[in-house]
């Protein structure tokens, strides 16, 4: 599961329902999950209930991979080209300076999870709205056509409608 959530979280899919569609659609996601699609719910349980193990996990991959210069602020790559071994200016420096770069690391975390639990409320809620305007729409379509039968004379039980 971690797999899945870790693997969608750096292509920028926070969503449960587009990671479930994705386990459905996607080649990469499928042999990550073993051709299986877990439902969103299940995603969203699994992330709710382990945050703090996914942001500190999230956070040593994005520091290993920050640090082999893997992460620009567009475009997460891992293509097996080789590394320069030069020491980076940028990871020489003081504790200071390398425990503000985690932190900003660890705001970066916090917010995929965040518009993570964003997008699953948002779409639940949404869909909610949905339902409830198509069940109206059907209750209003379904006294029309009553209205209809009456006017035709039909009882609207048992006789069979053409």
């Amino acid at each position: 599961m971690l797999k899945i959530i870790l693997f969608a979280y750096s292509k920028g899919i926070t969503s449960s329902r587009e990671m479930q569609w994705c386990c459905e659609t996607n080649i990469i996601f499928k042999a990550l999950f073993c051709d299986t699609v877990p439902h969103f719910t299940t995603l969203a349980s699994f992330v709710s209930r382990h945050a703090d193990e996914i942001e500190a996990l999230f956070e040593q991959v994005l520091l290993g991979c920050h640090e082999q210069g893997l992460l620009g602020n567009e475009l997460f790559a891992i293509d097996g080209c080789k590394m320069s071994s030069d020491a980076s200016k940028e990871w020489s420096g003081t504790f200071k300076e390398l425990d503000e770069k985690r932190e900003k690391l660890r705001g970066l975390i916090r917010h995929h999870l965040l518009e993570h639990y964003a997008r699953d409320e948002a779409e639940t809620e949404a869909d909610l709205d949905r339902d409830i305007r198509r069940a109206k729409t059907i209750l209003s379509l379904d006294a029309a056509m009553n209205k209809v039968d009456t006017a035709q004379g039909w009882a609207g039980g048992s006789e069979s409608r053409k």
